[in-house]
Formats: structure tokens, sequence, C-alpha cells
């Protein structure tokens, strides 16, 4: 976390550009003011207006409180929702694990930013989620069906929750909400990682992506929105292993850059097991592409399910978009 905290001293006023005061609705052309919504600070734990999240979090890893409240107890999916100061319905708390407290959550040694969660899933539920999931062409798939993509690469996929159009640099509602099947990957995210995530981490859109190494899929290298996107992702493997390949952006965290206790790598190579979970922010959200190779999907077929929480949030809060019981 030294590393992560330092790039976040570097990069200053840049470090909020995963919130924006802006509502990026369908075929609009101005600018207007988000709708207020609180989110817990995992540090101090305090409330926090979600465009000033990021801010509140480097000041608190900057002067961290002498004393910090208890940890609540873990989160229970049936107590009633609560109400925000602003009105907005703010999920239950959900205890918030120290960096030690599970040996799965795996810091890279080298790539600042990067961790690995092993094991996040089951087998079961590996493959009650490829189920549901389906095969593409397969009438029995969940909605939406699966299509062939190109888009960084060719493969099959399917979305759900806010459309994002990096062309008109709009984020629109969904045409799909975010499936209950995906509720429990989300809670055990945030019990397991909430101390990166943030204990109220909601994502906003989750996108599958079916690879075929026999069909040559691929992921073409590339850096999502640093706006859109926001500023972490969250990307569940399923169905094979691989290796994603790290390049560190010309003239992006150098030697000289200063803040960085260690240089960041040119090239970085990672392992991503199947029912693991990747996440990334700081220096590898912003710093690097990531792609994989065809030659790199070690199995005939890899899915990936991407976690974002991007710039657009509705009115009723991320939770409206899971939904009428929030998590």
């Amino acid at each position: 976390m030294a590393d992560l905290r330092a790039w976040l001293q570097q990069t200053g006023q840049k470090r909020r550009v995963c919130f924006q005061e802006t509502d990026l609705s369908r075929a609009s052309t101005r600018r207007r003011s988000a709708p207020t919504v609180l989110e817990q600070c995992p540090i101090c734990r305090r409330q926090i207006p979600s465009i000033r999240l990021v801010a509140h979090v480097n000041e608190c890893l900057d002067n961290p409180p002498r004393t910090r409240p208890a940890m609540e107890s873990t989160m229970q999916l049936d107590s009633p929702p609560r109400r925000s100061p602003a009105g907005s319905m703010a999920p239950p708390p959900v205890k918030s694990p120290t960096p030690a407290s599970d040996s799965r959550v795996r810091a890279h040694p080298r790539l600042v930013g990067n961790y690995i969660i092993e094991d996040l899933l089951l087998p079961s539920e590996e493959e009650a989620l490829l189920t549901w999931l389906g095969q593409p062409g397969d009438p029995r798939q969940c909605a939406p069906e699966w299509r062939e993509r190109y888009f960084n690469g060719p493969a099959y996929g399917k979305a759900w929750g806010v459309r994002t159009n990096l062309k008109q640099r709009t984020q629109d509602a969904p045409l799909h909400p975010m499936p209950e099947q995906l509720r429990f990957v989300v809670t055990r995210l945030r019990e397991m990682a909430g101390f990166l995530l943030g204990a109220d981490w909601l994502p906003t859109e989750a996108n599958a992506i079916d690879y075929r190494r026999q069909r040559g899929h691929f992921l073409g290298a590339h850096l999502d929105d640093r706006s859109l996107s926001g500023a972490i992702l969250v990307n569940l493997c399923l169905a094979g292993d691989s290796v994603m390949t790290y390049t560190r952006e010309r003239g992006k965290g150098t030697p000289t850059s200063g803040a960085l206790s260690r240089p960041l790598p040119e090239h970085e190579r990672v392992h991503l097991p199947r029912r693991s979970a990747q996440i990334q922010l700081g220096p590898c959200r912003f710093h690097f592409t990531h792609g994989i190779a065809n030659e790199d999907l070690m199995h005939d077929r890899r899915v990936s399910i991407t976690f974002r929480r991007g710039a657009y949030v509705p009115g009723g809060g991320p939770e409206a978009l899971w939904g009428s019981s929030p998590l």
C-alpha cells in the first residue's frame, strides 16, 4: 500500500479522475450536476459524497485518524436498507478486512496497484455461473445473448448495467439491469477486498467476454477510459487460465518521477487463474495498457466478467441499477 499511497500523493489533482460532477445522460450535450450519493470511506468509516471520495481517502492515508470506529459486523443481505442524509439508499455495512486478513488477496511484487484474489469462487459456483451465462447460440443462455464483437479484439460479448459510448463520451441508462446472479460475487469481493475497493463499492456495469483460443480470439492491448470507466477495474476469471501482459505507457511512472519508492516495470506478465479475481487501481490502472494474446489463453475457453463503476450515477444511486433490493 505504501507504493500506492506514494502514487496518489504524486498525481495530486489527477487522482480525482474517476469522479466527475456531471451527469452524462443519453443525448445530453449540457453538463449538469450529478445527484449527491454518499459512500463510506474505508479508512475513517465516514459517509462522504462520492465525487469527493478519492480525495478524502487520500487525506486519510496522509493523515490517518488516531482512533477508528470498531469494524461493523458483516453484511446481512435481508436487512432493511439505510437512508443517507441526502435521501439516497445506502447499502448495509460490510466488514472491511485488513490486507493481512485473507492470504488469497495477493499484491503483485512489481506492478503497483495490481492485486489477485485467488479462489474467489468455489468450483460449484463457477459451474453455476457458466451454466447461467450459457454458450453462444444456445437458446437457454441468459439475456442478453452472446454476440460476436471486435472491439479490442475478436470474441463473444454481452453486458449489463450502464452503457458507455466512448465515441460520444456519454453513459446511458441500461437496457439490461445488473443481474441478480452476480450479487454474491460483488458481496464476496467487498468482504475480501474492502480495504482496496471501499466497504460500499458497488459497480454500475458488468461486461462478459467469452474467448475461444481455437477461433483466434484475443484481447488487444488497451487502457480503459480514464474517466468514463472509473478508478477501479475488477475482472472475474472463469473457465480457463490466461496470462495478461501489461505495458507501461511512455513517460508514465519513470524513475525520474520521484514519488514511487521504485520505478515501474516496462512490461509485466500476470497469471490469471480461473475462479480468481483481478483488481486494477492506481499505477496499474492508469499507467499501463493490458491485453491477452491468443497464445496466452491457456485453455480453449476463457470467460471474463469485468466490473466497473463509471462517472454516470442514476438518481437512486448505484444500487438502483441492481433493482429494488440493495446489496
